[in-house]
């Protein structure tokens, strides 16, 4: 039985590999297939699908160069170039056999504990042949793509990008990483250890207001994760990303991740107020920052709660569904 089974799992995987030239290491324990498979994602920026099948299937969400991903085994009706993917906040969807570079478990967990990991802090940056502006670019990265810092001087930084290839940017483009890899580190949700690390929790919500405030204007995406276009959900879930902090993906409250529900009584600048499939970021006296798809503003503005001011919205006064902080 045992032997029957991983020839079953070989012969599967082996004519997944031929078509996208990935392949996993099988093992057989207690009968059951083990497959540890780290991938990192190379392109600029890669979309995550909803489904494994249709070719014009539903984008779930946006992966940048440098993210790294946990590839899960083939299923039944999966595309033949798309692969099962976990992501490092724990969000899981398909992505193309393209957009990523697949490497071992002793490789992977490498990259995630290096502490040379770096954020690219501007919408856009590009990575040069060398350190001198007129140098060819050797590709664009978007923000909060990840990069590997390998060394800095006279205001240029040598890097290492997602697809190996190492090139010159601005050191001023570039910031620490703020979030982790805890979820493959750990195996499970314990994101709330990064909230013991924030001892000044006023400056922590004044980064947070900043941070989406840089956003404004920028169009709304359904998926969206880039400054191209966001999503609801999306936004608020890069603007804590930046900061340290990993929250759920979609708008909704979800156990295991750090916000939880409070009353709105407890709403302060930087908490997260949820309506039924939209979810927007409180700035304080009543007014509120969200990306929102409405057709007189699709894209991150601001809003209030006060029907005196020029900024309110009369159909999201009073369908709140909630609140919620990490704190």
């Amino acid at each position: 039985m045992k032997y029957a089974l991983l020839a079953c799992v070989k012969s599967s995987l082996c004519i997944f590999a031929w078509h996208t030239g990935i392949s996993f290491s099988v093992t057989i324990k207690k009968e059951k297939s083990v497959l540890e498979n780290y991938g990192i994602i190379i392109k600029s920026k890669c979309p995550l699908y909803g489904s494994a099948l249709p070719d014009c299937a539903e984008v779930a969400d946006e992966l940048m160069s440098g993210w790294l991903v946990k590839i899960g085994t083939p299923e039944k009706n999966q595309k033949r170039d798309r692969l099962c993917v976990t992501t490092h906040y724990g969000y899981k969807g398909y992505i193309n056999a393209a957009c990523v570079r697949c490497f071992s478990v002793q490789e992977g967990s490498e990259i995630i504990r290096s502490k040379r990991i770096r954020r690219i802090n501007k919408d856009f940056a590009d990575v040069l042949c060398g350190p001198e502006v007129r140098a060819p670019i050797a590709l664009t990265l978007y923000r909060n793509s990840f990069v590997e810092l390998i060394e800095q001087a006279d205001g240029w930084a040598k890097v290492r990008c997602a697809d190996g290839r190492v090139g010159f940017i601005r050191s001023m483009f570039l910031s620490p990483r703020m979030d982790d890899d805890e979820y493959f580190l750990r195996g499970n949700l314990l994101w709330q250890s990064r909230l013991k690390k924030i001892t000044d929790r006023g400056k922590f919500r004044r980064r947070l207001t900043e941070c989406a405030k840089s956003y404004m204007g920028a169009q709304y995406r359904w998926g969206g994760k880039s400054p191209e276009g966001v999503d609801c959900s999306g936004f608020v879930f890069l603007c804590y990303m930046e900061n340290g902090v990993l929250i759920y993906r979609d708008a909704k409250l979800r156990q295991g991740y750090p916000v939880h529900a409070i009353s709105r009584s407890l709403l302060r600048p930087g908490d997260l107020i949820y309506w039924e499939g939209h979810v927007a970021m409180y700035l304080g006296n009543n007014r509120y920052i969200h990306a929102t798809g409405n057709s007189s503003r699709a894209c991150v503005t601001v809003n209030s709660f006060n029907p005196e001011e020029e900024e309110y919205r009369e159909d999201l006064a009073d369908t709140v569904t909630g609140f919620g902080s990490v704190f």
